[in-house]
């Protein structure tokens, strides 16, 4: 799944009822807010792939939550998941 900005609220709260991905809901939300910053920015989100390989930020950087510090996202490489096929 592919997100853009989007501008209705209520649609964002169907989008997350529907794709949690495992993720509190103001978690999610800081993750796609994070991912459409820049502009032309999207979130992907494909929740066939591992856990912290499900959400990407365009098609180039990893997102995953930090568990241990809340409301922090980290941006991993495609690099990562090329290490973890080896």
């Amino acid at each position: 799944m592919i997100l853009f900005e989007i501008a209705n609220d209520k649609e964002v709260e169907c989008i997350y009822e529907e794709n949690t991905m495992g993720l509190h809901r103001l978690d999610w939300l800081e993750m796609y807010k994070h991912a459409i910053a820049e502009p032309f920015s999207f979130l992907y989100m494909n929740a066939k792939k591992p856990k912290h390989l499900r959400c990407m930020k365009r098609f180039d950087k990893y997102l995953f939550h930090k568990e241990e510090k809340k409301n922090e996202y980290d941006e991993g490489s495609d690099k990562e998941e090329e290490e973890e096929k080896k």
